[in-house]
């Protein structure tokens, strides 16, 4: 009995073999794309903690008036606007004069989503007469 050995492959392996190949790339791409989608929202995450610092700076370094202000950053961040709210502790429930409480919020838009950072704290300043 003869046999014969052929070399190559058959139509059947490539097609398998492509098709793993395209499976393959389709889930490196999505985990990469995942990845850098990932890296710029905690880069506009970590933009808006430092406007929320700035800003709650600004409040502290100058007369302290109770209302509610909002407005953007500035030009270079347009995208991030703020709104705070500005209150007196009561002197009864608190027996420290000229105690604010600070409710600071910012928020961004992005191409992926609608995100906030919201921070509440007490400030201890002097009221504007």
């Amino acid at each position: 009995m003869t046999t014969y050995f052929r070399f190559g492959v058959t139509f059947l392996e490539v097609v398998i073999a492509l098709f793993l190949f395209s499976a393959t790339m389709g889930i490196v791409v999505q985990g990469a794309n995942y990845f850098t989608r990932r890296m710029i929202q905690d880069r506009e995450r970590q933009l808006g903690r430092f406007l929320a610092q700035k800003k709650l700076a600004e409040i502290e370094s100058l007369p302290i008036k109770e209302g509610t202000f909002s407005g953007i950053f500035n030009e270079d961040n347009p995208d991030f606007r703020y709104s705070s709210r500005i209150t007196r502790v009561p002197f009864r429930q608190v027996p420290v004069p000229n105690l604010f409480l600070v409710h600071l919020v910012v928020e961004w838009e992005t191409s992926f989503s609608h995100d906030f950072f919201s921070l509440k704290t007490y400030v201890l300043g002097r009221s504007e007469i």
